[in-house]
C-alpha cells in the first residue's frame, strides 16, 4: 500500500495501491509515504513555490517581460506551476530545438515550453506553442508552416483554465 498526503488548502490522506510516481511528481506537492512488509521508506519530494516565494524571487529579475509574464501566471491558479518555474533560476528555464518538441508533442496538443524555442529540427506535426521566447530562425519556421504560436501572455488569456496544456520540461 501507498499513503499519499497532500497538503495545501486541506490536508488528507489518500491509499493507492498503484500509483505512476514519475507522471505524479511533476504536478503536485506530497509527501509519499511508501509501506512494505519490514520497512517503512519516505519520500520527499520537492513541493510547488508558494506564490510569495514566486513573488520574492520575480523582484530579483531585471527582464520587465519576464517579470510581467510570471505576474500573470501567478495570478491564474491554473498557471501557478509554469510561475513557479519562471521565477526561478535563468539556468533552469528549458530551452527545447523544434525536433525535441517533435518527438515529446502528439498532433492537435497545446504545448508550453517554459523558455526558449529553438530552430534545429522540423516540426510536421500542426500543435500550438506556447513560449517564453522564440529565436527568429524557429518563429520563421512555425509561421511558415502555419503553426500557431504565442507568448505566455497571450497563453494566459486565451486558456485561461489551462485544459489540453502540456507542459514540456
Amino acid at each position: 500500500m501507498l499513503y499519499i498526503f497532500l497538503f495545501g488548502d486541506t490536508a488528507r490522506c489518500v491509499r493507492f495501491k498503484y500509483l505512476n510516481l514519475l507522471g505524479f511528481l511533476s504536478t503536485c506537492e506530497l509527501i509519499a509515504l511508501a509501506r512494505s512488509e519490514d520497512f517503512l521508506l519516505n519520500i520527499i519530494i520537492k513541493m510547488i513555490k508558494s506564490k510569495t516565494k514566486i513573488e520574492k524571487q520575480t523582484k530579483k529579475k531585471t527582464n520587465s517581460i519576464l517579470v510581467e509574464t510570471i505576474r500573470g501566471c501567478k495570478k491564474n491558479p491554473k498557471w501557478l506551476e509554469i510561475a513557479s518555474i519562471l521565477s526561478g533560476p535563468r539556468r533552469k528555464l528549458k530551452a527545447m530545438n523544434l525536433d525535441e518538441i517533435e518527438k515529446q508533442a502528439k498532433e492537435g496538443e497545446i504545448i508550453i515550453i517554459p523558455g526558449k524555442v529553438l530552430s534545429q529540427g522540423e516540426l510536421n506535426k500542426k500543435i500550438k506553442i506556447i513560449a517564453l521566447n522564440f529565436s527568429e530562425k524557429a518563429k520563421e519556421k512555425l509561421l511558415k508552416s502555419k503553426h500557431e504560436i504565442l507568448s505566455i501572455i497571450d497563453g494566459i488569456k486565451k486558456y485561461p483554465e489551462a485544459k489540453g496544456v502540456k507542459i514540456l520540461k
